[in-house]
């Protein structure tokens, strides 16, 4: 279950906030915008053949119907979305639609831990009989994004790129879309394999802020330097 659970939150794209956490490091906005929509669009087919090979020895991955969610739970909110914004346009305007629009982020979060709260109530006498395995959770997700961190920032120097596409790049590594791995989760996968899900934002959240405090001393120290 936990197995699975890291290898769908690898498979899954970044989220929208990697543009938010990467403008705040002044970092390459642009290209992390560019990174999110293509990752997510990619993902409604990298994700069941990921699945597929890396899990396929593990559980039972049906790649069709994996793929029909993946399809589902992308593009759903995304037609929503684009309706919802017209309608509130239509109804109010620009103007309206702007006073509306910081209103919608935390809606959205709330059904974020909406689906979490279902599926962890399904499988909460599992978890609870079990509870020494949150241990093994944090130990494993704090090891896959070390992993993660350290082979991006690699990469990063390897390929020589400037700080601003560096602080991009391991961002967008990092800033998994947890609601979308959750909602595959709960439709395909086990209660533990959703709840291992849910406990990564402990991880995920303090590893993103680590990067930007790292990613501003290292690289103003670089600019004073003359580099």
């Amino acid at each position: 279950d936990f197995a699975v659970a890291l290898i769908l939150l690898a498979a899954t794209p970044c989220a929208g906030m990697v543009a938010g956490w990467t403008g705040m490091a002044k970092g390459n906005v642009a290209l992390s915008l560019v990174i999110v929509s293509l990752s997510l669009v990619l993902s409604i087919i990298t994700i069941p053949f990921t699945m597929l090979l890396l899990a396929g020895a593990i559980v039972k991955v049906n790649v069709t119907e994996l793929f029909q969610g993946t399809l589902l739970v992308i593009l759903i909110p995304i037609v929503l979305g684009d309706i919802t914004r017209r309608l509130i346009i239509h109804w109010s305007g620009e103007p309206g639609f702007m006073k509306v629009r910081p209103l919608l982020p935390p809606v959205s979060m709330v059904g974020m831990f909406a689906i979490i709260f279902i599926s962890l109530a399904l499988g909460a006498q599992k978890i609870l009989t079990q509870w020494q395995s949150i241990f093994i959770i944090l130990v494993s997700i704090v090891i896959f994004y070390f992993v993660q961190m350290v082979v991006s920032i690699w990469l990063s120097k390897k390929f020589n790129f400037n700080p601003g596409d560096e602080i991009a790049l391991v961002y967008s590594v990092i800033g998994k879309n947890v609601s979308l791995a959750v909602g595959l989760a709960a439709q395909f996968f086990s209660p533990l394999t959703v709840a291992m899900l849910a406990i990564n934002p402990l991880v995920q959240a303090p590893a993103m802020a680590w990067f930007l405090r790292w990613s501003r001393k290292s690289f103003n120290r670089k600019d004073q330097s003359g580099v």
